[in-house]
């Protein structure tokens, strides 16, 4: 991802984030809702980049096949929500923040070092599918998603 700053007369990118040392194609961006300089990335091998625009991290592996759609969840940032062209929807919880040692409300688990992110809780909300999950929404308790099997499917009670 290339970041220009569009004050400065140069022709050249500001900042250049890598989803990872490969030449990875992201296929789908997100902002963190009320921290605007954290993006997340979802790229073709099914991992998803969280970056710092003040500074650069690193990808945590995900899904089996490419990451069609994030959301985060739009009254909890702490959780998260991802779907991929191998039929996936998952639910990323960071409810268990003081079991990975963040005691504060402050700390935001998505810049978390490598190891404190592969222990966040990741829920699969319904069974794979086989076809991709083209797009999914969030709302209160509840995510709705657009399959290639022509069909939409909604999960009710998703636990906050």
């Amino acid at each position: 991802m290339k970041i220009w700053d569009t004050r400065s007369e140069s022709n050249k990118p500001a900042n250049t984030l890598m989803l990872s040392g490969d030449q990875v194609t992201p296929t789908y961006l997100t902002f963190h809702p009320t921290q605007r300089h954290i993006i997340i990335a979802g790229d073709e091998l099914g991992a998803l980049t969280t970056w710092d625009l003040r500074q650069q991290t690193f990808p945590v592996n995900a899904h089996e096949g490419a990451i069609t759609e994030i959301q985060f969840h739009p009254d909890n940032p702490d959780h998260l929500f991802s779907c991929s062209t191998t039929g996936e929807l998952w639910h990323w919880s960071t409810k268990t923040r003081y079991t990975l040692g963040f005691a504060s409300e402050e700390t935001n688990v998505w810049l978390a070092p490598e190891n404190v992110k592969s222990k966040m809780e990741v829920l699969t909300l319904m069974p794979t599918l086989g076809k991709p999950i083209n797009s999914l929404d969030v709302s209160k308790k509840k995510v709705i998603c657009g399959c290639g099997n022509e069909a939409i499917y909604l999960v009710n009670g998703i636990a906050l």
